[in-house]
């Protein structure tokens, strides 16, 4: 692949994890946490160096938009220490 190409995969996984963890969690569905968690852990794991920053921001910034899903946050570090990624305080 192309940087571009990959650059719009990688866009392409962010939008519709988003979406994923927006849908699961406006209804509530905590069964389903881990699989949105493990979306995003994934998007920040397959980010190259160059954008690595960038992807990490971006899930943080979910991880605090959600900050009162003590659940999805919990699944969250779960998912981001199985996938080999770590998101900054």
């Amino acid at each position: 692949l192309t940087d571009a190409h990959a650059d719009a995969a990688l866009d392409a996984m962010r939008v519709a994890a988003g979406k994923r963890v927006q849908g699961i969690l406006e209804h509530s569905r905590r069964r389903h946490y881990g699989h949105a968690a493990l979306l995003v852990a994934s998007c920040v794991a397959y980010a190259p160096k160059r954008r690595r920053a960038e992807l990490s921001q971006w899930a943080m910034r979910l991880r605090e938009q959600y900050r009162r899903r003590h659940a999805f946050r919990s699944e969250l570090a779960r998912a981001c220490e199985g996938v080999g990624v770590s998101l900054s305080a």
